[in-house]
């Protein structure tokens, strides 16, 4: 390995570790080079608010959400305290076809709780830039097509415990989405983000739940467990 700057030994050596709640993924293939660019792009998707029936549509500053979102933003500001000359992006991108298209919620719910996530982004992480899923459709559906045709034909498989896992989250939320085509979408997705910004995922959940499905996307997870998943 080529030698490291003092900013990436910071952040492998100190930051990382008294942080890390998992492994972090492909670390030297492309998280270290990733880190030793001039720009970095972080990246982290947010689902909907599956129990909007029980705590409403709108993110309050006691909720699981802004606590979360608080914690993002004081790592992400010792991160950049340590970044030396380097630009920091930032993209938090809302899952909003997780919910409709996928799991049956009413568009309305989750148009409503992602303008609340929205502007909750603004004011603890105002330098943050928000997208939805959605607006990817164009670029996506290669991918879909292309995805389909491969399972379809028996070329590619997916993995029979995912397929279990996400029919058992399905079930416990009283979904009747169909585990597949959430795991096809998870994986385009993955493939989407990587080629159009080449970033390292700060991911939300468990990296349990992110093996497999991501690809080849570079992984950290900071998340303590009472905070992870902060929309469920």
């Amino acid at each position: 390995m080529a030698k490291l700057s003092s900013f990436v030994k910071w952040f492998v050596m100190e930051f990382y570790p008294s942080r890390r709640v998992g492994r972090a993924v492909l670390l030297e293939e492309k998280l270290i080079p990733r880190l030793e660019e001039g720009e970095i792009t972080f990246f982290t998707p947010w689902g909907p608010r599956y129990s909007y029936l029980e705590r409403g549509t709108t993110i309050k500053p006691s909720d699981k959400e802004w606590l979360t979102l608080d914690y993002l933003s004081k790592s992400m500001e010792e991160i950049k305290s340590h970044a030396e000359w380097r630009k920091v992006h930032w993209i938090f991108l809302a899952a909003d076809l997780y919910g409709t298209k996928i799991n049956g919620l009413p568009e309305e719910a989750v148009r409503e709780y992602f303008m609340s996530l929205q502007e909750a982004i603004n004011e603890i992480i105002p330098q943050a830039e928000f997208q939805y899923w959605s607006e990817y459709g164009s670029i996506a559906m290669p991918y879909r097509a292309s995805m389909s045709e491969l399972i379809d034909s028996g070329f590619c498989q997916l993995d029979t415990d995912l397929l279990k896992r996400a029919q058992t989250t399905a079930s416990k939320m009283q979904r009747n989405s169909d585990p597949t085509e959430y795991l096809m979408e998870r994986a385009i997705e993955a493939m989407v983000i990587e080629e159009m910004y080449q970033p390292i995922k700060l991911s939300c959940v468990e990296r349990y739940k992110d093996d497999k499905v991501d690809l080849g996307l570079p992984r950290l997870y900071i998340v303590p467990e009472e905070l992870t998943a902060p929309w469920m």
